[in-house]
């Protein structure tokens, strides 16, 4: 059998449009097809504007820290020449230089260590001077003023001394003294103005200090 498709008169047949069709397509093409080829036609010298303003604005540049002498390179009749300003950004470092960038990078390594140490431990302290921080009483002076006051590693020490107690109307002296945390249930008070040791060292025992 042989297969075969019918066909017909209208086969080839040419559709003219109507005037009312046609004006429709007119106006599609000139108020929205036109306007679309415009603008990309715009942008597309545009773009081949700035591409040719960057070209010769490169072409300008005097740049030899890039490689690019242009003095040297027209002098030299456009061809290849060796710059030694241009050739050093590409060579190592030498030993010497080298060894201070080193040097210098320990000492940053070593501030920074450094403060994180001290940082942490004035955070220690601080959180050490909280059992020390209060009131309390001296058998040796009975009746006068003991108090340890301030925060941090730092703490201020004040009381009054008797002769020797001040619990009968007696005389009393006041004094002030600086005191550190040395660390966990320990610090250290300077009894220097009192005709004391500099650093006398009184440990925390739960309910008062003991020196």
């Amino acid at each position: 059998t042989v297969e075969y498709e019918e066909t017909g008169w209208y086969d080839g047949q040419v559709y003219v449009k109507d005037p009312e069709m046609l004006a429709r397509d007119r106006l599609l093409g000139t108020y929205t097809v036109r306007p679309i080829v415009e603008r990309v036609r715009k942008t597309l010298l545009a773009c081949g504007a700035g591409v040719f303003v960057s070209l010769a604005a490169l072409n300008s540049i005097d740049a030899p820290q890039y490689g690019v002498d242009r003095p040297a390179w027209e002098s030299n009749g456009g061809a290849g020449f060796f710059s030694e300003r241009s050739a050093s950004y590409y060579e190592p470092q030498d030993e010497e230089d080298e060894a201070e960038e080193e040097a210098a990078e320990q000492a940053r390594y070593e501030a920074a260590m450094d403060r994180y140490a001290r940082d942490n431990s004035e955070a220690k302290s601080a959180k050490f001077s909280e059992v020390f921080v209060g009131k309390y009483a001296d058998p040796k002076h009975p009746g006068c003023a003991r108090e340890i006051l301030g925060s941090g590693s730092t703490l201020t020490v004040r009381g009054a001394d008797g002769t020797p107690g001040c619990t009968n109307g007696e005389d009393t002296r006041e004094w002030s003294l600086s005191g550190v945390v040395k660390g966990e249930g320990e610090i250290l008070i300077d009894f220097s103005p009192k005709g004391g040791p500099a650093n006398l060292l009184g440990k925390w025992t739960g309910k008062g200090v003991l020196f």
